[in-house]
């Protein structure tokens, strides 16, 4: 992956932006073990217009994980960056949903 462009080897744009150190969360300093599943809060960055917006993304991307589960969520996606064109041709349906 190139570090400064964010694009994996296959040329995939990807989405995730590494954060540098100096913004990381900082740790306690006492590691346990992890069980595994777990509940885990995660942080993302989007450019949003409003603080309402940022709530409404944030409910968002909630509901589709709730609804969908991780794993399915992680699947379809590592299947649309092998085959790109497929991501493409999903966003061409997102407008019908507003018909339903």
């Amino acid at each position: 992956m190139d570090e400064n462009t964010n694009i994996n080897t296959d040329g995939i744009q990807l989405p995730v932006a590494k954060i540098p150190a100096s913004e990381a969360i900082q740790g306690t300093g006492t590691l346990k073990p992890i069980t595994y599943p777990m509940v885990e809060e995660l942080t993302f960055r989007a450019v949003i217009k409003s603080e309402a917006e940022g709530y409404a993304l944030l409910r968002a991307v909630q509901i589709i994980v709730n609804e969908f589960g991780a794993e399915s969520l992680i699947t379809v996606m590592a299947t649309m960056e092998k085959k790109p064109e497929l991501l493409q041709k999903a966003k061409q349906y997102l407008p019908y949903i507003n018909i339903l």
